[in-house]
């Protein structure tokens, strides 16, 4: 299962914003980041529910700065993967918040679309952590689609 996922590789631009976020991490600003993203990692209706949010920032910096400027460093590394997804052979669930604005919906759809056995779910009323927004839909969409493999 995929979620919130690109096969792309990172644009120019994309490039140049995670390199600007990694100076803020290697700064010491991660929170100013995790605010700032606030509005693109999730729903609009769900950025405004702010033990959400706060549960965001506490799990972010968890992880901590030097594992955000690794991650951010692995995907402006990842190459176009898009040619290969015609090849995988084992089924597939895409999820996607509806209103994801770091993966949005096109970019699942264009996963779905070409791998001969997937599966493509919207999430109503999610962004980007749909985990997060809306855990009972995305538990029940992954269950039922474990149990479709049987």
């Amino acid at each position: 299962a995929l979620l919130g996922s690109s096969a792309r590789a990172d644009t120019p631009d994309l490039i140049r914003l995670r390199t600007e976020a990694i100076r803020h991490f290697e700064a010491g600003r991660v929170e100013e980041v995790l605010m700032a993203n606030v509005a693109f990692a999730f729903h609009p209706e769900a950025a405004q529910r702010a033990g959400l949010v706060a549960e965001y920032v506490a799990m972010v910096r968890r992880a901590g700065a030097q594992q955000l400027i690794r991650q951010n460093r692995a995907v402006m590394a990842r190459e176009d993967l898009r040619p290969t997804l015609p090849s995988l052979r084992s089924p597939l669930l895409v999820l996607c918040g509806e209103a994801d604005r770091l993966t949005p919906p096109e970019v699942s759809e264009e996963i779905a679309a070409a791998v001969p056995r997937a599966r493509l779910e919207i999430v109503a009323g999610a962004g980007h952590m749909l985990t997060m927004e809306q855990p009972a839909r995305v538990n029940a969409l992954l269950a039922d689609w474990l149990q479709s493999l049987r």
